[in-house]
C-alpha cells in the first residue's frame, strides 16, 4: 500500500488517473469492442427515414466524430507516452 502513496506524487501517475477518471478507459472498450459506428449511425438513418430534423442531426454528429476521435488518439498516444515514463522511472 506505501508504493501506491509514493505514486501520489508522479506526474504521469496524476495524469493516467485522471485520465481514468475522464472515463477514457469506458469510451475505448465500447468503440473498439462494443460499438459499431456505421452500423449503428445505418440503424438511426433508417429508422429517421422521413424525419430531414432527425436526419439533419445525425448528419451533424457523424460529420463532427473525426475530430471526437482525432481528440482521443491524442489522449491515447500522451497516455501511452506517460505510462512509459512511469514504468521506466519507477
Amino acid at each position: 500500500m506505501s508504493n501506491m502513496n509514493a505514486f501520489d506524487s508522479d506526474e504521469d501517475f496524476k495524469y493516467l488517473k485522471g485520465l481514468k477518471m475522464k472515463q477514457f478507459i469506458y469510451i475505448v472498450k465500447t468503440f473498439v469492442h462494443y460499438y459499431q459506428f456505421e452500423t449503428n449511425y445505418r440503424h438511426l438513418i433508417d429508422k429517421n427515414c422521413r424525419s430531414e430534423e432527425e436526419i439533419t442531426k445525425l448528419w451533424e454528429w457523424k460529420k463532427n466524430m473525426p475530430s471526437y476521435f482525432k481528440n482521443h488518439l491524442i489522449l491515447s498516444c500522451e497516455g501511452f507516452e506517460r505510462t512509459y515514463k512511469l514504468i521506466r522511472n519507477n
